[in-house]
């Protein structure tokens, strides 16, 4: 019987995981607190999803170019379309288009760091110039996230060792990350990682068969959290305490059995 009730309680718990819905949130990135004014600054936002506060915290960095890459810390600033970042990349980050999300020099990307796994399943362009093809690459990173200051790129990519290619055009409006439902806690969003290599100008719309470089803001992402409703868990608790009241019960009518058999 034991058994039987160790078993029934696991079942439970285990469809009350596999039954729970996905919870969907939207989150205003023109929203949020922002912390600090030059390179290496975050903005935080908190949000619920499925009942479930979950923070936060987004930063901004940029992979350099050359024989050895490296991450180096960049400045998100909130723009009127979107996150944008600046980084010191000297006259390739001046002025605009260079102050949104891109790809003309250095590799400009957004870290988001959730406070619980989570699929984020897309978002929204707010500002765009040229092209906006982008690179998703995320992970779960348990514990005290590490510093990205000059790590190299080849550690970055095993820290975060699955990516995404989302294809762009010169167009604001919704993007889709086609991950499938996998939940993790960092996840970063930045100008795509492979240029479109063409022989027309960086800037050039009509260029065939497509602009090479990628400029875009981001003013909200779509998030969802298969997180138990709070009733979902004083179901499984219940279930859990009720198992193993008759346990106990059971436990105490064997002893006195042997009792009176001695």
């Amino acid at each position: 019987m034991t058994k039987k009730l160790l078993g029934a309680a696991a079942a439970l718990t285990f469809a009350a995981f596999v039954s729970s819905p996905a919870y969907a949130a939207n989150i205003d990135l023109l929203g949020g607190t922002v912390s600090g004014s030059s390179y290496g600054n975050s903005i935080t936002y908190n949000t619920v999803i499925g009942g479930q506060n979950v923070s936060l915290k987004v930063t901004a960095w940029s992979m350099t170019t050359g024989a050895s890459p490296k991450v180096t810390a960049a400045q998100v600033v909130k723009y009127d379309g979107g996150l944008g970042i600046t980084n010191s990349n000297g006259n390739n980050d001046v002025g605009s288009p260079q102050h949104s999300i891109d790809n003309d020099g250095w590799v400009d990307f957004l870290v988001f760091q959730f406070s619980t796994p989570v699929d984020i399943t897309g978002y929204h362009i707010g500002w765009e110039d040229v092209d906006t093809d982008a690179t998703v690459r995320y992970g779960q990173v348990n514990g005290a996230f590490p510093s990205l200051v000059n790590m190299s790129q080849t550690n970055f990519n095993n820290l975060l060792p699955n990516s995404v290619q989302v294809p762009g055009g010169d167009s604001i409006g919704n993007r889709t990350i086609a991950n499938g439902t996998s939940e993790y806690n960092i996840w970063t969003i930045g100008a795509s990682t492979i240029l479109d290599m063409t022989t027309c100008g960086k800037y050039d719309r009509g260029c065939t068969p497509k602009p090479t470089y990628d400029y875009f803001k981001i003013d909200s992402i779509n998030v969802t959290n298969a997180v138990p409703e709070p009733g979902t868990w004083m179901m499984m608790i219940m279930g859990i305490g009720f198992a193993g009241v008759a346990m106990r019960r059971r436990q105490k009518a064997t002893v006195r059995f042997n009792m009176v058999a001695a």
